[in-house]
């Protein structure tokens, strides 16, 4: 076999199939590089998923410093701690037959809910709320000083009737009185407590959040109990009051509670006013 001048041999290969060939390793070098390259980002987008970290939510609460005189705690936690009254939501009476319903409602064809065609729904001035059969009587006349009224909502439907009033101190405060009144029924029944059994609403009793210290089958009456009017006392609205150190919201007292007279309920939530203040206002409603 003869040996070749592999130099030379090439030297006699045409131009045109040297181009030629040239481009075709361009378009395969191309081809691959989309390949690898688009793989390679999949692969990225992949990880960034699943490296992403779950962020924790939960915050720890401060720890209640008692008060010397042992009526009113003051708590170092936010003020989602607060607790409120039963009916946070809008609850209705029929004061027909006595039950306490959510106000009634529709579906649409689309899912959504739809108030009942004969509801009213409307603002009043105190001297209008005054006059609602049956619940204006233990409605709020008049704050306390600095105290200005915003608004009473007044609803009512085949099943439901409630006055709610809202007291504040202008825009610069965040204190405020919550008066609502509604009729009586069973659904009340379990929020009932004598002021003998004070593991049922004295808050003095129960670090906050009410959650981690509150026994579970206690924490619905705990969190807002209802007293008879017969029983009420100052020491009982007392036991009721509490504060936060919370640089965004109010430090004053607040308290929440609700009054039963015969078959009206009386619910409030305070913030900003003396326990004083407010056992004077129920009990002045006591001979209504």
């Amino acid at each position: 076999m003869k040996n070749f001048n592999l130099y030379e041999s090439f030297s006699f290969i045409d131009d045109d199939i040297l181009e030629q060939s040239e481009q075709k390793s361009k378009k395969i070098l191309m081809y691959n590089w989309k390949k690898w390259g688009t793989l390679v980002a999949c692969c990225l987008i992949m990880i960034a998923a699943f490296a992403m970290p779950n962020l924790p939510t939960s915050s720890s609460p401060g720890k209640p410093q008692t008060n010397p005189d042992g009526n009113i705690k003051k708590y170092g936690v936010s003020d989602t701690d607060t607790p409120q009254p039963q009916n946070n939501t809008q609850v209705s009476v029929d004061t027909q037959a006595g039950t306490k319903k959510h106000p009634a409602s529709t579906n649409t064809q689309d899912g959504s809910k739809k108030r009942p065609t004969n509801a009213i729904d409307e603002t009043l001035t105190l001297s209008e709320a005054q006059k609602v059969k049956y619940l204006g009587a233990y409605m709020l006349s008049k704050g306390p000083s600095g105290f200005s009224l915003e608004s009473i909502q007044h609803y009512q439907d085949d099943t439901s009737n409630y006055l709610n009033g809202l007291w504040t101190k202008g825009e610069d405060s965040f204190d405020e009185i919550s008066w609502r009144v509604s009729l009586y029924d069973e659904t009340y029944a379990n929020h009932i407590t004598s002021v003998a059994d004070t593991k049922n609403y004295d808050l003095s009793l129960y670090p906050f959040p009410l959650a981690d210290s509150v026994p579970e089958e206690l924490f619905g009456i705990v969190e807002h109990p209802i007293f008879h009017i017969e029983e009420l006392t100052l020491d009982v609205v007392n036991r009721r009051a509490y504060s936060f150190d919370n640089d965004n919201d109010t430090n004053e007292i607040r308290m929440s509670f609700g009054v039963l007279y015969d078959d009206i309920v009386v619910e409030v939530t305070t913030k900003g006013i003396s326990s004083k203040w407010l056992y004077e206002q129920l009990i002045n409603l006591k001979n209504k």
